[in-house]
Order: structure tokens, then sequence, then C-alpha cells
């Protein structure tokens, strides 16, 4: 709204101008490029939530989202999934906090989402996470589910798949890290209250261009 209303004054202001200067007119276009909803389709339990499980306080934990690194999460730990369905090959940008705070009454640890995306709707197994690709801030180009050299870091640049069975959808595979309250890197101190720590996830996800 403030940039309509920004806009808006910038035209009355030249047509204020421009009745000053008598006769003069101009002209500019009007673009917009209709493209399809975003649609974003959260797993079925237990892939609705990031469930890293019996945790040993002392380390540094990390649910690997491509499932081949995790390090001191239970067995019983999962990632949460969300497909994407959008126009093909349109960058989209996936908007997410670097880091939020989990807590347990007023006891905190500090959770770090790491994101991969694989194309097409794929189920949460090991074959599909190894394929996936932890997500980049930029492209490397059309026909990419991402670009090179991704962390999994916010935010992260995606595409949807673009022929086949993969049209229109990606798939995301959420993870993260678990560090100790004092500053990220930190390990989760020995003595860290023992319980359960909660937080809410709130992923944007919207067109780049």
């Amino acid at each position: 709204m403030k940039l309509i209303w920004l806009l808006t004054m910038a035209w009355l202001f030249n047509l204020t101008q421009l009745s000053a200067q008598g006769d003069a007119t101009n002209s500019f276009p009007a673009l917009a490029k209709v493209l399809r909803p975003i649609v974003l389709t959260v797993g079925g339990s237990p892939y609705n939530s990031v469930w890293f499980g019996n945790v040993p306080a002392g380390n540094v934990v990390y649910l690997d989202p491509r499932g081949t690194s995790s390090e001191h999460v239970s067995h019983t730990a999962n990632v949460a999934k969300i497909t994407v369905t959008a126009t093909n090959n349109e960058p989209i940008r996936l908007e997410y906090p670097d880091s939020l705070t989990l807590m347990n009454g007023t006891h905190r640890i500090i959770y770090q989402p790491r994101i991969s995306a694989i194309y097409g709707d794929a189920a949460v197994n090991p074959g599909n996470q190894s394929n996936s690709v932890a997500v980049a801030s930029t492209l490397a180009g059309t026909n990419t589910v991402t670009g090179p050299n991704g962390t999994g870091r916010a935010p992260g640049m995606i595409t949807t798949g673009f022929s086949g069975l993969d049209l229109d959808k990606t798939t995301l595979f959420i993870g993260g890290m678990l560090y100790g309250p004092a500053s990220l890197g930190s390990p989760i101190p020995i003595n860290q209250e023992k319980g359960f720590y909660t937080n809410t996830f709130v992923i944007n996800i919207l067109y780049q261009n």
C-alpha cells in the first residue's frame, strides 16, 4: 500500500508540473505478469514438524535435511516436509529466520533451520533426502532447483520442477542445528534444564521477480 501511495503522489506531482507548462503530455506502460498462486502443502504426520527427539546435553545437535550427516539426534528424529506448487522456472524466494529461540519455561536453546530442496512431490526417505540440495541464496539459472554451494540457511532461492512428474512442484526438507543459549555454534550446556523446548517455525514463500 505504501508503494502505491508513493507512485500516486508522484503522478499527481507530475500532473501539476504538466499543467503549469501547458499542453505537454507523456505516457508510460503499465505491466504485470500473472503467475499461478503459490500453494504450500505440509507433510503428513510426523513430517509436519521438525523433531530432534531426545538429544544429549553437552553437544551441538544437527538434523541434516539431506539425511547424511546428522549428529546427536535420536533414532526417531525426522525432518519436516513442505511441497511448493508454483509456476515452473520462476525464481522463488524462501524467507525464514536464520535462528529462533526454543523455550522451556524461562530456559532456552537456539534453533537454526537448514533446508534442502528436490524437484517434485518427494516422499521423505533416505534416497530423496540424499538427492536433495541444500538451498542457496542465489540461483544458478533456469532448470536448477537452487544455486551452488548452498548451506540451507536463510534466505533461500528455488525454482519448481519444469517437466514430467516434477512439473510445478518442489519439495523442501527442513532440519537444522540446535545450539546452547550463549550463541550460534555453542554446544548445549551439560547443566541445561531438561525437558521439552518448543517454538513455531514460520516460512514465507513468494515469487522473487
